[in-house]
């Protein structure tokens, strides 16, 4: 008894997926691309989110505080 390899004959001749395995793949495709993206929204960018809005905070308190500063002078 002779052992034949049965990965050697593996896709010859190439065969064309059908059309509703491609639908089946890309649609998954399209899922993990958005999981991934709304993963990296509230992983990655929320940090970064977080520091601009304390920033911008910091910034209006100091906007604000020259303001009160200027009208007081003037009155």
């Amino acid at each position: 008894m002779q052992n034949k390899n049965p990965f050697k004959n593996l896709g010859q001749p190439p065969v064309e997926a059908s059309e509703k395995l491609k639908k089946k793949v890309m649609d998954g495709v399209e899922s993990i691309e958005l999981l991934r993206d709304l993963t990296t929204l509230f992983t990655v960018n929320y940090g970064s989110a977080l520091i601009d809005l304390f920033n911008i905070t910091e910034d209006n308190k100091k906007n604000n505080n020259k303001n009160n500063n200027s009208k007081n002078e003037n009155s």
